[in-house]
């Protein structure tokens, strides 16, 4: 299979599948964070070593769908992508 051929299916898969995922941290204000982010699949590994590690930027990771401050997400929010 060629490389552009592969590059395709990559990013046919990433916009059509991402893995819904609720991160919880600190910000750069040290405030505490919440964010419910659409992690492209390709990049999910990469992003499991980057939030062992700390100090990483979410967007590099996916899209952002909702994010607030405080430590969980309201029950409104939730309930709304419970439905997805």
């Amino acid at each position: 299979m060629k490389a552009n051929n592969l590059n395709k299916i990559i990013e046919n898969f990433d916009s059509d599948f991402g893995m819904l995922t609720i991160v919880r941290g600190i910000n750069s204000k040290d405030k505490e964070f919440w964010a419910l982010i659409a992690i492209e699949a390709s990049k999910y590994s990469e992003f499991k070593i980057a939030e062992e590690i700390g100090n990483y930027n979410l967007s590099d990771y996916g899209e952002i769908l909702e994010h607030g401050l405080g430590k969980n997400p309201p029950e409104e929010i939730l309930n709304k992508f419970k439905k997805i």
